[in-house]
C-alpha cells in the first residue's frame, strides 16, 4: 500500500515535469527563443508544483512515509532543474557565468539543507512531527523561491 501511494504522489509530479521540459518549440530555434521557452517551461513547472506542495502541511504523522516520498520527489525535480540551470550557465558568456555561479552555489547549499531537513523528518516522532514537518516545508518553499528567482534572472541575462 505504501508503494502504491508513493507512485500516486510521484507519478503526476514527474509527468508534469517531463511534459514541461520535453516541450520544445519547432518553429523558432534561435537562441533567444529557446532561452525564453526554457524559462517559460520552468515557470509552468513551478506553478504546477507550488499548488501540489501546498498540501504538504496537511500530512499527519501517520502519513509520514507519504510526506517523505512527496518531498523526495520534489527534491529530485529541483535537482534536475538545477542541473538544467547549470547547463544553461555553462553555455553563457564568462560575465554571466561569473555572476551566476554564486547564485547556483547558494541553490546547491539550500538543496543540501533540504536533504538534511529530510533526514530530520525521517527520524521525527509523533511528538515533534508538526514542527519538523513545518520546518521542512519552509526550507523547501525557500529553495523553490530561490530557484524561481535564479531562473528569472538567468532568463533575463540570456534574453536577446
Amino acid at each position: 500500500m505504501k508503494n502504491r501511494s508513493r507512485v500516486f504522489l510521484i507519478t503526476p509530479l514527474m509527468a508534469v515535469t517531463l511534459f514541461s521540459i520535453g516541450c520544445k518549440p519547432q518553429t523558432d530555434t534561435s537562441a533567444g527563443a529557446n532561452n525564453r521557452t526554457v524559462g517559460e517551461q520552468l515557470d509552468a513547472v513551478v506553478a504546477a508544483t507550488t499548488e501540489a506542495t501546498d498540501h504538504l502541511l496537511g500530512y499527519s504523522y501517520a502519513r509520514k512515509d507519504e510526506f517523505v516520498a512527496a518531498m523526495e520527489g520534489h527534491l529530485t525535480r529541483l535537482e534536475g532543474e538545477l542541473n538544467e540551470i547549470s547547463a544553461s550557465i555553462r553555455k553563457s558568456s564568462n560575465t554571466v557565468q561569473a555572476e551566476a555561479n554564486p547564485k547556483l552555489l547558494a541553490l546547491r547549499t539550500k538543496v543540501d539543507s533540504l536533504n538534511g531537513q529530510l533526514e530530520t523528518v525521517k527520524g521525527a516522532s509523533a511528538d515533534n512531527w508538526e514542527g519538523v514537518k513545518g520546518a521542512a516545508h519552509r526550507v523547501y518553499h525557500n529553495l523553490e523561491e530561490s530557484a524561481q528567482e535564479t531562473r528569472q534572472w538567468l532568463s533575463e541575462k540570456l534574453a536577446p
